[in-house]
């Protein structure tokens, strides 16, 4: 549906935080399938020893859910394309929730990420899904809120992160059972 060259109309990132290979479906507003093959030649190997013992070689989570999230992009930005809509300004995850992690993702593995879109109100949305290996489920999420927010507005403070409350309970990491 969706190659790895054409991803780069909707999304911003390049090589190496380009998590996403392919689009294999995509239904406008309601979901997305996409596929991420794990190499061991990732930046995120460089500097695992040869000899290190297998489990240093898992896929860190953080980038299964970066590489999930990328694909919600994708849905929410080729929905609005559909629709005539553009949005503008800087997109970001605003909130991840209830994310519940099972067997791990390992090079040489094809990540599939199942992303729905929830709701979409204006310049919100909200994603729930599953990330798959052909071995089994990998992670459940059950939503990610994401938003655009103008540029200058990010821009204007020099730590980003003074500008946002953290809160406790908007992370919640869980076993998958």
């Amino acid at each position: 549906m969706l190659e790895y060259g054409e991803i780069g109309r909707f999304l911003p990132h390049r090589h190496p935080m380009l998590l996403v290979d392919r689009v294999l479906s995509y239904t406008a507003g309601e979901r997305i399938t996409t596929v991420k093959a794990i190499s061991g030649a990732e930046p995120c190997y460089a500097g695992v020893p040869p000899d290190a013992p297998p489990e240093a070689f898992g896929y860190p989570e953080t980038l299964l859910i970066e590489s999930f999230a990328q694909s919600g992009a994708l849905l929410w930005l080729m929905t609005a394309h559909d629709r005539g809509e553009r949005l503008g300004g800087v997109g970001m995850v605003a909130v991840l929730r209830e994310c519940a992690f099972g067997r791990r993702a390992w090079p040489g593995d094809l990540v599939r990420h199942e992303v729905r879109l929830e709701r979409m109100i204006g310049d919100n949305v909200v994603f729930s899904g599953e990330i798959r290996t052909p071995a089994g489920p990998v992670a459940t999420v059950d939503s990610i809120i994401a938003a655009f927010r103008p540029g200058e507005a990010l821009a204007a403070s020099d730590n980003v992160a003074e500008t946002m409350t953290p809160r406790s309970d908007h992370v919640v990491a869980q076993p998958l059972q």
